[in-house]
């Protein structure tokens, strides 16, 4: 009887084992079937202090674990998401930061963890920003020049600089969050060059762009003789009796009688007049009848002549520039940029008369032919159009080639321009369409 009792108790033991080893097994099945797979492939996108983790979805796996390190730490567990991205912020600069992400399952109130996956890396950097475009001398005065340039992309600053002849390389002279700048303490009638920089700073660190090609610029002097060049004047008669309103502050409304001389100051539907008392006032164009041409023969120096069309701060769309001074009557020829012209040649012409004078504005060529010819034999050429029928050309010749007419100097025309035949062609020849022209 005892040792049935003892194989009984032997049997029962081998039995409940064998169930406690099952149900382990079975549990192990279980955690193995519900445990997700891990994460295959990270892509990184580091940016300037952020990195985004970017992944494939798995199947069967209800989040996502992120750790991170940097070289010689331990990881730390970051945060969790349902997502396949995870961004990283307010990381440094040029600092190496390594990540892996494992994946998780929820079962029962229990949480079931995939492998790691390989580890990434990803540094963050400073956006290199673009060169500046554009940069051009928007204006020169006195001991002064002033830069401009279109907004680069990144940028947060730009750093000028110029060149120094006597260490025979650019040095910085500003830095400015603005797209101008005006270079002073320079020296007067001296060319400078400039070149131009982005920037773009964060946590300490700088990138900066390629310079611009170089710019140069002459600051001079914007003395008051410059102000003393203007249009041709005029001679005038009021026509009726006229109230006049103030052309400025020193002047009055005042009654302008018939047959008063005037002098015009400035000519369109609406004149500019001078009184014999200094008064300046407006009078319109249809109530004077112009009589004279006030110009002289005194030229302007050449010097005078550069700083005039630089301080007007005039450009064109070549490289070349046409100032005709109606009261010199005179040309002047300049090769350069805006506020940095430089004569090349400079002439008398003619101009158009009291009657129909050539006008006052700012143009540009627009077209060129050979010449006009005429039915006696005799012709202009070439031509060279600035406004209208208005031209540059030269003056009359026979049909032999001899000068039919040899005025020049003063007006004589009926709103073109006359030059001697060398400057004729020599425009015709150099100066593109485009090229612009200032009457003044």
């Amino acid at each position: 009887m005892k040792v049935g009792l003892k194989k009984l108790s032997r049997f029962l033991l081998i039995l409940s084992f064998a169930v406690f080893l099952s149900g382990i097994l079975c549990v192990s099945a279980s955690a193995k079937s519900y445990t997700p797979k891990k994460v295959s492939k990270i892509t990184v996108s580091a940016g300037e202090s952020s990195i985004k983790l970017s992944w494939n979805k798995v199947s069967n796996a209800d989040g996502y674990v992120i750790y991170m390190r940097q070289a010689g730490g331990s990881y730390v567990r970051l945060g969790s998401t349902r997502s396949r991205s995870y961004t990283v912020k307010k990381l440094d600069v040029n600092t190496t930061y390594y990540f892996r992400i494992r994946t998780y399952r929820s079962v029962g109130g229990k949480k079931y963890y995939s492998d790691y996956s390989k580890t990434v890396k990803g540094t963050p950097k400073v956006k290199t920003p673009s060169k500046p475009s554009g940069l051009k001398v928007s204006k020169t005065g006195n001991k002064q020049v002033t830069l401009k340039w279109s907004k680069a992309s990144n940028a947060q600053s730009y750093q000028i600089y110029r060149y120094d002849s006597s260490k025979k390389k650019y040095v910085k002279v500003a830095t400015t969050k603005k797209l101008t700048y005006t270079v002073t303490g320079l020296k007067n009638g001296t060319t400078y060059k400039f070149k131009v920089r982005s920037c773009r700073t964060v946590s300490g660190v700088t990138k900066y762009s390629k310079f611009t090609s170089a710019v140069t610029g002459k600051p001079f002097s914007a003395s008051s003789y410059v102000s003393t060049v203007h249009p041709m004047y005029f001679k005038a008669t009021v026509k009726k009796t006229v109230t006049a309103s103030p052309a400025n502050s020193s002047s009055k409304k005042q009654k302008v009688k018939k047959g008063t001389t005037v002098t015009v100051l400035s000519r369109g539907s609406t004149c500019k007049v001078k009184l014999s008392s200094g008064q300046q006032v407006y009078i319109k164009l249809s109530n004077l009848n112009f009589t004279k041409a006030l110009y002289t023969t005194k030229n302007y120096s050449n010097t005078l002549k550069e700083d005039f069309v630089n301080s007007q701060n005039y450009s064109s769309s070549t490289k070349w520039l046409i100032w005709v001074s109606t009261y010199t009557q005179t040309f002047s020829l300049y090769t350069g940029s805006r506020g940095n012209w430089n004569l090349v040649r400079t002439d008398k012409v003619s101009t158009g008369k009291a009657s129909n004078p050539t006008s006052v504005q700012v143009c540009k060529i627009t077209w060129k032919e050979e010449g006009w010819y005429y039915d006696n034999g005799t012709y202009q050429k070439p031509i060279v159009y600035f406004y209208g029928d208005n031209a540059f050309h030269s003056r009359l010749h026979n049909s032999d080639g001899s000068i039919a007419d040899s005025t020049i100097g003063k007006p004589a025309t009926s709103g073109c321009v006359r030059m001697y035949d060398d400057d004729i062609y020599y425009i015709y020849k150099n100066c593109p369409v485009g090229t612009t022209v200032v009457i003044y």
